[in-house]
C-alpha cells in the first residue's frame, strides 16, 4: 500500500472520533517510529492522536491533560524498556 493510502487511512481514522480506531492509529504510529524517524505528515497525524486521547483519557479520569498525556506515553515507555532488557 502506497504511503499516500495509508496516510488518508490514517487521517481518516483519527478524524472518525472513534476511540479505539483512533488508539490503533496511535499505536501503529508509535511502533513505526521505533523502527524509522516519522515523516512530517506521520508526526502530524501522531500528534492529532496523541491529543485526541489524551483529551480522551482526561475527560474520563477527571485528571489534567499532562497527567492524561503521561499515562499514553507510558504505555510506550514501559515497553521500551522491556526491549532493552
Amino acid at each position: 500500500m502506497s504511503w499516500t493510502v495509508k496516510h488518508r487511512n490514517y487521517l481518516d481514522k483519527v478524524k472518525s472520533g472513534d476511540v479505539k480506531v483512533v488508539a490503533e492509529v496511535y499505536r501503529d504510529l508509535m511502533l513505526l517510529k521505533r523502527q524509522k524517524e516519522l515523516s512530517f505528515g506521520e508526526r502530524r497525524i501522531l500528534e492529532s492522536a496523541h491529543q485526541f486521547l489524551a483529551s480522551e483519557i482526561s475527560e474520563a479520569k477527571g485528571i489534567s491533560m499532562k497527567e492524561a498525556e503521561r499515562i499514553l506515553e507510558s504505555f510506550f515507555e514501559d515497553e521500551e524498556r522491556s526491549d532493552e532488557d
